[in-house]
C-alpha cells in the first residue's frame, strides 16, 4: 500500500469513532438527496440483500433462541415500515423534514432511563419470570442511548432537507417513517448490545477468544459471530420486506418508467409533468452507496455495544445529588436511611463504582414480601439453635453488641469490616455462614410468588416522596442484646456427603432445562457459548445452574458436598458465595478482607521474566468422595483433562493462496496435547475430603506434587484459579499479580458488577473444550505440527502476536483495576451499602424512611 494511503488508513483505524459517522453522514445525504423516489424501496431491497449474503457466510445458518430471534426480525420490520412509509409518501421532502423528529423519538424510546434519571421517576416493572431475572441479575447494566447515532441521523437528515416543508397528507406517512426508523434502530441496537453480553468483552475487545467466530470490527473492537448474526436477521428481513413492496408498489425499471421524481405531483392548478430519465446506472450507484451505509449502521451500532465498560466508569454519579436520582432511576425508591453517610464514606475513601450495586437490590427484593417481624423471628431462631452453624452479630445503639461463633478468624474479621460505620446501622441480629456452601434455597413457585408481591410493596413505596432519614427505634421482639435466646429446633436440614442437585435446583424455572423430566438433557450452551470450542461469551449465563443440568454430574457440590446445612423457607443468612439457585445474601469475604491468602509484591517479578505456562497447585477440595466420586468432581475434571494424553481440539488460521494466515476464517485442527506440554503446569499438591479407598485411588490416578508456597504463583505468567468447595480464596490475590488470571467459577460472589470477564480475567467452562486452545494463544505458541518439540517451560510469551499483547494487557488491566476496586474499603463500602438496604427491609416502618435526597 502507498505510504499515504496507509497513513490515511491507520489514522482512520485509530479514529474510527469519528471517521465513520462521518462517512455515514455524507453516505446518508447523498443517498437521501439524490434516491430516485419511484425506485427507492428496490435500492433498499438490493442494498440490503449485498449485505445479508456475507452475513450468511459468516454468521451461517444457526439462530439464536425464540426471543431474540424475534428481536431481530422486529427491528428489520421496523425499518423496513419506515421504507415504505417514505415511499409511500412520494415526497422527499417533506418525508426528510419530519425526520427531524428521529432523535428525539428514538432517545425517548431507547434512553428512557436518561430521561427518568433527570426526572426523578420510578421505573419499576413487573417481572414474568421473578426466578430467572435474578439469577441474572448480577450482569444487569443500565443501558445508555446511542447518541453518536441519533447525532448522525440528525446530520444526514438535516443535510438532505430541502429548503421548504410540503404540507400535505405526507406528514402522516413521514411521521410513522420516523417513529418506525427510531423503534427499528432502537430494537437494532439493543440486539447488538444484548448478544454482546453485557458486559461480555468491552474494554479488552480484542481478545479472540473465538477466531473462529470473530474478526476486527471498529477500531479496537471486535465483530463476534452472535452480532452477525442479528446483522444477517435483520438484513433477511429487510430485503424481503422492502423487495416484496418494491414488486407491489413501484413500476418496473423501463426505460418509459424510469424516474428522479414522482409520477405526478400536484401544484396549485397545474400537474408538473415528469421528467424521465435512463437512470439505471445511477440505480446501481446508489445500491453500492446504501450498502455501504447499511453497514456503517452495524459498525456504529457495534462500536456503542463495545465501549460500554468505558461509559460504565464514565458515567457514575459525581455528587450526592446525581447519586440519589441514579438510584431512584434503576431501583425506583428512595434510597435508605444515611444513604448520605454511605456516600461520605465511599467518596472519602475513592470508591470508583458509586452506582453499581444492583446485586443487592436483586438479592434482596424478596424480602420485600415478608414482613419485616417475619424476617426477623426467622434469623433469630436460626440463631438460638447451637447447631446453626452462623456467627451470630448482634448490633444495638450503634455498635456491636455481641458477636458469637466460630472460626475466630472470620467472626473478628466479620465485626472489624463494619467497625468503621456501625453507629448508622439500626438495631438487628446478623447471621453469617460459617461453612463454605450456600444454605437457603427457595421453591420456584414461592420464590415468584414471593417477588411478584416484592414488586407491589415497591411499586407503593415508589410514592413515597419524603420519608424519613432514620431508623425506627429498636421493636419490642429485638432483644437487648446481651445474649442469644436458644431454639430447641432447626429449620435447617442437614445432609452432608450426599448428592444435592434436586435440591439445589428447586428455584430453576419450570421450562429451564435444569427441571426437565428425563435424566439425560442437554445443557443450554447457547445461552453462554460460542463456538464448537464452546468459549465462554455470559459468565452470568454460564454460572447459572438452570442453564447445565450436567453439572449434576460433572460439579463437586452437586456430587456430595463437604458441608449441606439447607432450609427451604426464605431466611436472611449472609453467606460469603453462593450457587445461582440459592437465595442467600452475598457480602465481601472476609477472607479477603483479613488477608488470610495474601499478596507480596517483593516476590513477584516482571511480565518478561514470567515462565510462559498455565500454573496451578491445590486439593482435591470440591467435594468429598466416596464409591468414585471423585470422577465427577470438577477439580479433577479439570486437572485430568489439562494432563491428558489424548487429542485437544485448537483453532487456527485458514492460510490464503499466498500462504498468509487469514485473519476472518479459521478452522478447527486436532493437536496431540503432548505437544503443548509445556504449556501446562497444573497439579494437586494434596489429596483429602475423600474415602481411605477413593484418596487411593486418586494418588495412583494423579501426579501429586509436593506442596508449595503460595507465593510462587507469581513466576508464571498465567495463572489457573477455580472453584473448591466453594469461591477460589486466591482470586483476588492473582488479580493483584502480574500474571493472567484464567477463571473457572460456578460459584457467584458480591464482586461480579465490578470484574468482568475478558476485561479483567479469562473466564474457564466446566466442559474444558477451550482450555488449552486459550492458553496456546495467550502464551503465543503456534501451532506444533509433530514431535521434536522441546519438553520445558521457557521464559517466551513476550512476542507481538496479537495473543501474547492481549495477555499482557489484561494482566496490567487487573493489577491496576484490583488497586481501585479490590481494597478493604471497597469491601466496607459495599457492606455497609448492604447493611443500609437490609436494615430498611426489616423496619416495621420501612415505607415511610429513606434517604429523600441533599
Amino acid at each position: 500500500m502507498h505510504p499515504t494511503a496507509s497513513s490515511i488508513a491507520d489514522y482512520a483505524r485509530r479514529n474510527h469513532h469519528v471517521v465513520v459517522p462521518l462517512l455515514f453522514s455524507v453516505l446518508a445525504a447523498t443517498a437521501n438527496v439524490h434516491a430516485p423516489v419511484q425506485h427507492q424501496l428496490l435500492i433498499a431491497s438490493v442494498s440490503w440483500a449485498a449485505i445479508c449474503i456475507p452475513t450468511l457466510f459468516r454468521a451461517g445458518l444457526g439462530s439464536p433462541d425464540a426471543a431474540k430471534r424475534k428481536t431481530h426480525w422486529l427491528a428489520g420490520g421496523f425499518l423496513a415500515l419506515s421504507h415504505i412509509c417514505e415511499r409511500a409518501a412520494c415526497d422527499k421532502e417533506g418525508t426528510w423534514s419530519t425526520k427531524g423528529l428521529l432523535p428525539l423519538l428514538a432517545v425517548f424510546l431507547s434512553g428512557r432511563g436518561g430521561l427518568f434519571k433527570h426526572l426523578a421517576l420510578p421505573t419499576h416493572a413487573s417481572s414474568t419470570n421473578p426466578a430467572k431475572e435474578s439469577a441474572a441479575a448480577t450482569e444487569q447494566q443500565t443501558q445508555s442511548p446511542s447518541v453518536r447515532i441519533l447525532a448522525v441521523i440528525t446530520l444526514s437528515a438535516s443535510l438532505a432537507l430541502v429548503t421548504g416543508f410540503t404540507a400535505s397528507s405526507t406528514f402522516a406517512l413521514g411521521i410513522s417513517s420516523v417513529i418506525f426508523a427510531a423503534v427499528g434502530f432502537v430494537l437494532f441496537e439493543s440486539a447488538l448490545k444484548s448478544s454482546s453480553d453485557d458486559e461480555t468483552f468491552l474494554e479488552s475487545s480484542q481478545v479472540p477468544i473465538n477466531r473462529n467466530l470473530m474478526r476486527p470490527g471498529s477500531g479496537n473492537g471486535l465483530i463476534r459471530r452472535e452480532q452477525f448474526v442479528v446483522l444477517r436477521d435483520v438484513a433477511v428481513v429487510m430485503a424481503l420486506v422492502c423487495g416484496l413492496a418494491a414488486y407491489l408498489m413501484e413500476p418496473p425499471i423501463t426505460s418509459s418508467t424510469i424516474s428522479w421524481e414522482p409520477v405526478y405531483r400536484f401544484g396549485g392548478d397545474s400537474v408538473k409533468t415528469v421528467r424521465h430519465y435512463q437512470t439505471v446506472q445511477l440505480v446501481l450507484v446508489l445500491i453500492l452507496v446504501n450498502t455501504l451505509l447499511n453497514a456503517l449502521i452495524f459498525l456504529i451500532l457495534i462500536d456503542s455495544a463495545e465501549k460500554d465498560f468505558r461509559d460504565l466508569l464514565g458515567r457514575q454519579s459525581k455528587s450526592l445529588g446525581e447519586a440519589v436520582i441514579e438510584y431512584r432511576r434503576r431501583n425506583g425508591i428512595t434510597p435508605p436511611p444515611y444513604f448520605d453517610k454511605w456516600y461520605e464514606f465511599a467518596t472519602r475513601n475513592g470508591v470508583v463504582l458509586i452506582d453499581e450495586f444492583d446485586t443487592i437490590t436483586q438479592t434482596l427484593l424478596p424480602y420485600w414480601s415478608l414482613k419485616p417481624s417475619t424476617i426477623r423471628s426467622r434469623i433469630r431462631n436460626a440463631l438460638g439453635n447451637e447447631d446453626s452453624a452462623l456467627i451470630a452479630i448482634l448490633i444495638r445503639d450503634g455498635s456491636i453488641a455481641k458477636a458469637e461463633g466460630e472460626p475466630d478468624w472470620q467472626r473478628n474479621a466479620t465485626a472489624g469490616m463494619m467497625e468503621k460505620f456501625v453507629q448508622y446501622l439500626p438495631d438487628m441480629d446478623l447471621g453469617f455462614n460459617i461453612h463454605d456452601e450456600p444454605r437457603v434455597v427457595v421453591p420456584n413457585d414461592h420464590l415468584s410468588a414471593m417477588v411478584a408481591k416484592a414488586q407491589e410493596v415497591l411499586f407503593a413505596l415508589a410514592k413515597k416522596d419524603l420519608p424519613k432519614n432514620s431508623f425506627s427505634p429498636r421493636p419490642s421482639d429485638v432483644s437487648s442484646g446481651k445474649r442469644i435466646e436458644e431454639v430447641s429446633y432447626s429449620r435447617f436440614n442437614r445432609f452432608a456427603h450426599q448428592q444435592t442437585w434436586t435440591h439445589s435446583r428447586l428455584s430453576c424455572p419450570a421450562r429451564s432445562q435444569a427441571q426437565q423430566f428425563e435424566d439425560q438433557v442437554v445443557d443450554n450452551l447457547t445461552a453462554y457459548a460460542a463456538g464448537p470450542l464452546n468459549y465462554v461469551l455470559n459468565q452470568t449465563a454460564f454460572t447459572d445452574i438452570c442453564n447445565s443440568p450436567s453439572f449434576s454430574g460433572s460439579y463437586g457440590f452437586f456430587e456430595r458436598p463437604n458441608a449441606f446445612s439447607v432450609v427451604h423457607e426464605l431466611t436472611p443468612i449472609f453467606s460469603q458465595s453462593k450457587i445461582s439457585s440459592f437465595q442467600d445474601i452475598l457480602y465481601p469475604s472476609p477472607w479477603y478482607w483479613y488477608g488470610k491468602v495474601g499478596y507480596d509484591d517483593w516476590h513477584d517479578t516482571s511480565w518478561e521474566n514470567k515462565t510462559n505456562s498455565l500454573y496451578w497447585r491445590g486439593s482435591t477440595t470440591g467435594g468429598f468422595s466416596r464409591k468414585g466420586g471423585w470422577r465427577r468432581q470438577h477439580r479433577q475434571r479439570i486437572v485430568r483433562r489439562l494432563n491428558a494424553l489424548d487429542k485437544a481440539n485448537i483453532s487456527v488460521p485458514v492460510n490464503n493462496e499466498d500462504g498468509t494466515s487469514s485473519v476472518l476464517a479459521h478452522q478447527i485442527q486436532e493437536v496431540d496435547r503432548t505437544l503443548y506440554k509445556p504449556l501446562i503446569d497444573v497439579k494437586f499438591s494434596h489429596i483429602g475430603q475423600c474415602d481411605p479407598g477413593d484418596c487411593d485411588a486418586q494418588r495412583e490416578f494423579f501426579y501429586v506434587a509436593e506442596h508449595a508456597d503460595g507465593q510462587d504463583a507469581w513466576y508464571y505468567k498465567h495463572l489457573l484459579d477455580m472453584d473448591g468447595n466453594a469461591f477460589s480464596g486466591r482470586f483476588y490475590s492473582f488479580l493483584k499479580s502480574r500474571s493472567l488470571t484464567y477463571k473457572m467459577a460456578v460459584f457467584r460472589e458480591w464482586h461480579n458488577e465490578w470484574l468482568r470477564p475478558w476485561v479483567h480475567y479469562i473466564p474457564f467452562s466446566l466442559i474444558g473444550d477451550e482450555h488449552l486452545d486459550l492458553v496456546r494463544w495467550f502464551s503465543g505458541v503456534e501451532v506444533k505440527k509433530g514431535e521434536g518439540e522441546k519438553k520445558e517451560a521457557d521464559k517466551g510469551g513476550n512476542g507481538d502476536s496479537l495473543g501474547e499483547k492481549k495477555a499482557r494487557e489484561i494482566a496490567e488491566r487487573s493489577t491496576e483495576w484490583s488497586g481501585k476496586a479490590l481494597r478493604n474499603v471497597d469491601f466496607e463500602a459495599w457492606l455497609f451499602r448492604l447493611l443500609l438496604e437490609y436494615g430498611r427491609v426489616i423496619d416495621d416502618d420501612r415505607e415511610n424512611i429513606g434517604y429523600p435526597g441533599p
